[in-house]
């Protein structure tokens, strides 16, 4: 509502109410996006490296989930040449699969390994979870299907493995 000259009257409660809100959704935006350009290349990855980098993720997530989180990561693989494209797709894939079985799996108990054999880095992310059926994906799963194209874009693989009542196993497949 728009008021012609100068008036002694208080704003409109409804109007107050509405620029609050808006300023809320501006500061969320804000936050949401900055949170995105630094998730576009994680400096973790440039500053120790993708081994260290997976464990303080997983240390991160357990800590803020109260999930309970082993992880085993192969140092091998750090004397092989992980490209940063590879390096970005697998720490990506596997805090989206983290991210998942915080907020969908009601696990109490997960698990990250990673190894490297016949020139293949291999990435599992397991569950204890309520498990789903895969073939029930659909187009609103948008983590699942972000998985599989960043591992398609460094020409690996993501298959999803769960039933429901059995938990969920995210197996994630790299040439290296």
């Amino acid at each position: 509502r728009l008021i012609d000259g100068p008036t002694d009257q208080q704003p409109d409660a409804d109007l107050v109410r509405r620029v609050d809100e808006l300023r809320h959704l501006v500061v969320d935006a804000l936050r949401r996006t900055r949170r995105l350009a630094f998730e576009l290349r994680p400096t973790v990855l440039d500053d120790v490296g993708l081994a260290p980098a997976l464990a303080r993720l997983v240390a991160d997530t357990a800590e803020r989930s109260g999930l309970i989180i082993d992880a085993v990561v192969d140092s091998a693989f750090e004397l092989l040449a992980v490209t940063p494209e590879v390096a970005t797709a697998v720490y990506r894939v596997v805090q989206e699969a983290l991210t998942n079985v915080v907020r969908h799996a009601h696990a109490t108990n997960a698990s990250v390994a990673v190894t490297a054999a016949a020139g293949r880095l291999r990435t599992l992310v397991e569950d204890d979870g309520v498990g789903f059926d895969p073939a029930e994906l659909c187009s609103g799963h948008l983590g699942v299907k972000g998985m599989k194209e960043r591992a398609e874009l460094v020409g690996g693989t993501v298959r999803v493995v769960s039933a429901p009542g059995s938990g969920t196993t995210i197996v994630l497949e790299v040439p290296i």
